[in-house]
This record gives C-alpha cells, sequence and structure tokens, in this order.
C-alpha cells in the first residue's frame, strides 16, 4: 500500500513537471543546431583577435625583411642565424639583470632546457635555409603552421588531409623548378629544410610544453633563446675562426636596424602569441583566423612594400594547406598527455643499456659519429674531397646502425591492440633496410672508384 502511495506521488511530481516546461514551437525545433563541432570549438577571446593579427604581420615583414636586406645581400644564412639569435639573447640578459627571473624558480630542468635551447637553433637554422633558397611567400605558409602539416603525415589522422598537403608540396615544387630536372639541386636543400623546420617544430613544442607548467612560458622561451644563441656561438667561431671565411660585405644601414626587429618578431612575440591560447580547445579557431590572414598580409605587403610579388602557384598552395591543414575539433580533443622529454629519453637508454646485444649497437654507433663528425670537419676545414665523401660513407654506415639498434629497442616493446604479435619482426625488416644501405654503399664505392681509374 505504501509503495502504490509513493509510485503515485511521484508520478503526479513528474506530470507537474513536465507541464510547467514550455511547450516545443514547431516551427523553430529544426533550427536548433545539433553540430558537435560548433560545440566542442568554442569562439576566441575578444582579445585575441588584436594579438594574433599583430603578431601575424610581424611574423611576414620580419621574413619578407630577412630574405630581401639580408639573405638576397649574400652575407651567408649563419651570419645571420648568429645575429638574429644574438639580438635575442642579449635581451633575455637584460631582462634577467632586471628582474631576476632564475631566482624565483625553484627547480629549473636544465636538460630539458638545453634539448629545446638545441631543437631551437636547428628550428630557426632550418628556416633560415629554407628562406634562402625558396620565395618569402612560401616559406611563411609551410613553416607558421608547420606542427599542423607534419602532423597530417606522422599521425595519420586522415587520409585526405595528408593527400592534400601532398598536392600543395608537389604544386610548389613544380612551380619552382619549372618543370625542369636541372633546376631541382637549386630547391633541393630549401624543401629539406622545410621538412627539418616541421619536424623540429613538433620537438620544440613538445619540449616546451614539459617546462611551460613549471617554469611558465615567457621564461621559457627567454631562456630556451638564450640557449640557442649559445649552441650558435661554437659553429659561428668555427666558420669565422678555423675555416676563414671572408669578412661580410658592407650592409646598408637598413639591414643592420631590421635584425633587432627580426630577433624580437620571431623568437619572441611569435612563440609567445602562439603559447598563450588553449590550442587543446581553440585551435580550429586560431587557426581559422590566422593562416588566412597570413596569406593575405604575405600577398598584399610582398608588392606594397618588398620586390616580391605573388604567383598562381602561391595561391593554388594557401588553398591547399588550409584545407589541408585545418584542424578538427575532435583531433584536437583527442590529443594523449605529453609525457616529460627527457624521461622518455632515459627510459629509451635504459632499455638500450640494459640488453647486452642493443648495448654494443649503442657504443659503436658513438663511437662511428665521433669518426665521422672528426672526418667531415677536418675535411672541411683542409678541403679534402678523399675526407668529406668518406664521413659520407660513414654517415650511411651510421644510418644502418642506427636502424639496427632501433629495431633491437622495439623488438622488446610488448604487443598491444594493433600490433597483436608484438614487434618481433621489426628485425627481420631492418636486416633488409641494413641490406639496402650496403647496396647503396657499394654503389658508392664502385662509382668512386671506376672515376679515379
Amino acid at each position: 500500500m505504501l509503495g502504490l502511495i509513493a509510485s503515485v506521488r511521484l508520478s503526479f511530481v513528474v506530470s507537474s513537471l513536465l507541464c510547467s516546461m514550455p511547450v516545443p514551437d514547431a516551427r523553430t525545433r529544426n533550427k536548433i543546431s545539433l553540430n558537435p563541432s560548433k560545440i566542442l570549438s568554442p569562439s576566441l577571446p575578444k582579445n585575441a583577435l588584436p594579438r594574433i593579427l599583430l603578431a601575424n604581420v610581424l611574423f611576414v615583414v620580419a621574413l619578407k625583411a630577412t630574405k630581401e636586406w639580408l639573405l638576397d645581400l649574400d652575407v651567408g644564412v649563419l651570419w645571420v642565424l648568429m645575429r638574429v639569435l644574438a639580438c635575442g639573447g642579449f635581451g633575455v640578459l637584460v631582462w634577467e639583470v632586471t628582474t631576476g627571473q632564475i631566482a624565483k624558480r625553484k627547480s629549473i630542468e636544465w636538460s630539458a632546457l638545453a634539448l629545446a635551447s638545441f631543437l631551437l637553433f636547428v628550428q630557426y637554422g632550418s628556416m633560415f635555409v629554407a628562406l634562402y633558397r625558396l620565395s618569402s611567400t612560401r616559406v611563411i605558409l609551410f613553416t607558421h603552421f608547420a606542427t599542423y602539416w607534419i602532423s597530417a603525415f606522422t599521425r595519420y589522422t586522415s587520409t585526405r588531409k595528408a593527400l592534400t598537403i601532398l598536392a600543395a608540396l608537389i604544386i610548389s615544387v613544380l612551380a619552382d623548378t619549372r618543370f625542369a630536372l636541372h633546376t631541382v639541386s637549386k630547391f633541393a636543400p630549401g624543401y629539406g629544410a622545410l621538412l627539418v623546420h616541421a619536424l623540429s617544430s613538433v620537438a620544440v613544442d613538445h619540449t616546451v610544453g614539459v617546462l611551460v607548467p613549471s617554469l611558465g612560458s615567457t621564461f621559457t622561451i627567454a631562456f630556451t633563446t638564450l640557449g640557442a644563441c649559445i649552441f650558435a656561438l661554437p659553429f659561428y667561431l668555427f666558420r669565422s675562426l678555423l675555416l676563414n671565411f671572408p669578412p661580410s660585405p658592407s650592409l646598408p644601414l637598413i639591414s643592420l636596424v631590421i635584425i633587432p626587429f627580426v630577433a624580437y618578431s620571431l623568437l619572441f612575440m611569435t612563440p609567445v602569441t602562439n603559447h598563450s591560447f588553449d590550442y587543446t580547445n581553440l585551435s580550429s579557431s586560431v587557426f581559422a583566423v590566422s593562416f588566412p590572414t597570413l596569406a593575405v598580409l604575405s600577398g598584399l605587403l610582398g608588392p606594397l612594400a618588398f620586390s616580391e610579388f605573388p604567383s598562381w602557384s602561391d595561391l593554388a598552395v594557401a588553398f591547399l594547406l588550409y584545407h589541408g591543414m585545418y584542424p578538427d575539433s575532435t583531433e584536437a580533443l583527442a590529443i594523449a598527455p605529453r609525457a616529460p622529454t627527457t624521461r622518455l629519453m632515459k627510459t629509451y637508454l635504459k632499455a638500450i643499456l640494459s640488453n647486452p646485444e642493443s648495448r654494443k649497437i649503442f657504443y659503436f654507433l658513438m663511437l662511428n659519429l665521433a669518426y665521422m663528425l672528426v672526418q667531415m670537419l677536418y675535411g672541411v676545414w683542409t678541403n679534402s674531397l678523399g675526407l668529406i665523401s668518406d664521413a659520407i660513407h660513414m654517415a650511411f654506415d651510421c644510418m644502418a646502425i642506427g636502424v639496427g639498434l632501433l629495431a633491437s629497442v622495439m623488438a622488446t616493446w610488448e604487443p598491444n591492440e594493433r600490433f597483436t604479435y608484438g614487434y618481433g619482426r621489426i628485425e627481420t625488416l631492418s636486416g633488409f633496410a641494413n641490406g639496402i644501405f650496403l647496396i647503396l654503399i657499394s654503389i658508392f664505392i664502385v662509382f668512386e672508384a671506376i672515376q679515379r681509374m
């Protein structure tokens, strides 16, 4: 009896709530948006749009000014890179002296900070190499969101996106080479530098993402720039003192004035702006505003302020890159949590040293790399073709040994849902890859022997 009374009361309460709710209008209910992408992609904050536009303007002007007023004067990529990093490092030192930021941090992971500095040096060095070989518009389109287009090939999220970006690369290469094979060698270093820049950008973002929660984005970016300047100093001394490179030609005053501007725009303004937003939730919104702005600014400022006019290939490449790099909201939510880079390195190194076979391979790889670097540096210093060619042969040997080392480590991984058998077959595939490397080395040796005979 009590249960019956309780059920009657519950049904009365539910019916009262339903009667109090407004009745849906049949004329407007079909206008309710059920698109999950709109729910998962919030709009940008009000103060974000001016910062994005300002950062994009400075980025475009900095690259175009570097191309026309520095690199086109044949001062050398390392000369420009060293001075841009030196200006950034000097600014960081002044900032540290006036604010004392290091004393405010209790614990700093110096190994991760050094790794981020070296990756930053590689990132901007490859950017300037690409800028020296290719047009500034092409470099702007490929470098600002480099992590987006390289992720289409490394994460395999969408075949359509990968094919679209690949089409953009093919059109870019064909437009630059003008369908002539003899001009490929002129532009190949530029596109190789774009690939290195994209890979190093992914590594920089990962390492900086590990450091930012404990150090802050401004401190991490600033002292990573200072570390990159320190890494660049030995290369510059080797080039200037040992190789006796000729001094740089006399430059106009505007070329010297823009170096601090380029340093501020590329080393501080752009990365600080990029790390000031929550890319997990705002990646699509930021990209939808920033990339078209970059393309339009590059097309307008080129003929107005610089002696560079856009071509039909720039428009086609920008259109394809926009559709290929546009991030999906569901992809942004599926990002896995990042593990510290130093922890991953220690884990891999421990796995290598714990196995006697992989430990021997690792020691021999380090010895071979040391000999290769000594041969390459001394061969370049003395202009010895024999030493340089032998160093290149040793580089192929190091690649083969590295493949074997990778196979020995991957063979110990546990099976998962995708690879139920495990990774044991990787050893067979690595033997096949090593055989290919040996064939290439043998072909090079045969060709050199025939030429000398």
